[in-house]
């Protein structure tokens, strides 16, 4: 099946769900939007029928027109959502029947895990970054996660696989975040371009 995408950017982060076989992908958000918008995605890319149309620069997040007179009627909404400036640029799925020892508990299974890189940028007038480094973990049914977008609130789907990236009020980072990679005894390996590490994240023996 061929996947074919347009106006999203820098899907650096790209990941075939092994439960289905479908192509996801993450699209950057603009900058120098209103604070904290538009949320950046990532998305079932090739579960939308004929060319997935995601809006960039003229439509983000439900279908919200960023340039006037923009028609955002046919531009696809997304399934997963992180806050603005997040910079997602690695995924992976757990598998839902991993081997080895070190498999991750059932609750972890066939979820989404989400290299977030953070903002390069900061908030006006301050030295706090926009947008901390995480990776974070969405619990999925298939192509569905387990809780909807909720278009007032993009914290609500995920939570931290690991965390702790962004320290002292948010103005110091011990790291960042980039690619996520899944053993095959069942650790989860990630990525980090800041210290030019590789963190191994496995049960506790």
């Amino acid at each position: 099946m061929t996947t074919r995408v347009k106006r999203t950017r820098n899907a650096i982060a790209l990941a075939v769900n092994p439960a289905t076989g479908t192509l996801w992908g993450g699209g950057a958000g603009q900058d120098d939007l209103p604070t904290g918008h538009p949320y950046e995605y990532i998305d079932a890319m090739g579960l939308a029928p004929g060319v997935a149309d995601y809006g960039w620069p003229d439509c983000e997040e439900n279908r919200v027109a960023y340039k006037t007179g923009a028609d955002c009627s046919a531009v696809v909404v997304p399934r997963v959502v992180l806050p603005a400036y997040s910079t997602i640029i690695g995924a992976a799925f757990y598998p839902l029947n991993p081997s080895g020892p070190y498999a991750l508990p059932v609750s972890w299974r066939g979820g989404l895990i989400i290299g977030a890189h953070g903002s390069w940028h900061t908030v006006p007038g301050t030295n706090r970054y926009s947008a901390a480094p995480r990776v974070a973990f969405v619990p999925m049914n298939g192509d569905s996660p387990a809780t909807a977008v909720n278009w007032n609130d993009p914290t609500t789907q995920w939570r931290d696989l690991v965390g702790g990236f962004q320290t002292a009020g948010d103005t110091q980072r011990i790291g960042r975040p980039t690619g996520i990679a899944v053993g095959s005894k069942g650790s989860v390996f990630v990525a980090d371009d800041a210290t030019g590490l590789v963190y191994r994240i496995r049960p506790a023996r």
